[in-house]
């Protein structure tokens, strides 16, 4: 069954001014928002950090002893580190400290900071809802708003979809008042490649009876699932893609060419009683 998919722009989003609650209840899969970001302060976002890498904290998500021209890395941590489920929250939020240090040096004071930027363009398709980070257990931080990824050339993000996640020791606070089950996913694009790196979604959904799995394992098999019918999208710079990625199996495809697509992006959801929008990495 096709996708159902729509877009829109930033200053003028009129009937999906609800578009997160719509995604949220299975109404909607896909929305893109066009205008969102000035394609410009993306690039000038890449120029600053391929101007001086060792400012900034990337973490290697295959294998620290490999060049990170070999494999995805990351700016900012989140709820499911690379190195398992184990995870150090005090870490985790020194880490979003960090992070929101590195989104304003990256993309200067415009529009409040990125991180306003991103509750603004949530607001406007949130329905009137507030929109808020939410914070620490121990109320000393807040949680990662966000993460920016870079995928060189050669590389892919396998099959995945974000409920499979949600039960890690990370969520464990967070599912007492987020209703992060079917969470939404979204992302800008900051740089595209050459070639490939799109965003691939399936035609099958978490807990679909139907799901392949792997011999003797109850897990999901993705290179079963990558024969399964899918669409593509790729979205432009400073575009907002906001899709329901706790229950559609997705991938991005291999990176084609010699540029590296980089994004910056993470999760959305609703408080319990769906008043309020929560956005996390």
């Amino acid at each position: 069954m096709p996708l159902r998919t729509s877009h829109t722009r930033a200053d003028a989003v009129g009937e999906l001014r609800d578009a997160l609650w719509s995604i949220y209840r299975g109404e909607l899969d896909l929305l893109i928002v066009k205008d969102a970001v000035a394609p410009a302060r993306m690039a000038e976002a890449v120029r600053r950090a391929e101007a001086e890498p060792e400012r900034f904290s990337w973490t290697p998500q295959e294998d620290p002893r490999r060049s990170h021209d070999e494999q995805m890395v990351v700016l900012g941590q989140t709820l499911t580190p690379v190195s398992g489920f184990d995870i150090d929250m005090a870490a985790y939020h020194a880490q979003a400290a960090s992070f929101r240090r590195a989104l304003d040096a990256l993309f200067g004071p415009d529009d409040g900071g990125f991180e306003a930027k991103i509750q603004t363009l949530l607001g406007r398709l949130g329905g009137g809802r507030e929109v808020f980070s939410p914070p620490a257990a121990d109320g000393t931080g807040r949680y990662t708003p966000a993460t920016i990824r870079k995928l060189p050339p050669g590389c892919h993000i396998p099959v995945h979809c974000g409920n499979f996640f949600l039960e890690s020791p990370g969520y464990a606070h967070l599912r007492q008042t987020v209703a992060v089950v079917d969470q939404l996913s979204f992302f800008f694009p900051m740089q595209t490649p050459e070639a490939g790196g799109e965003l691939l979604v399936y035609d099958l959904t978490w807990g679909d009876p139907t799901t392949p799995k792997m011999a003797e394992m109850d897990m999901f098999d993705p290179r079963a699932i990558e024969a399964w019918n899918h669409e593509r999208f790729a979205p432009e710079v400073g575009e907002l893609l906001l899709f329901d990625g706790g229950r559609y199996f997705h991938k991005v495809s291999r990176v084609e060419g010699g540029r590296a697509r980089w994004t910056i992006g993470g999760f959305v959801g609703f408080t319990k009683d769906h008043d309020r929008v929560v956005y996390w990495s």
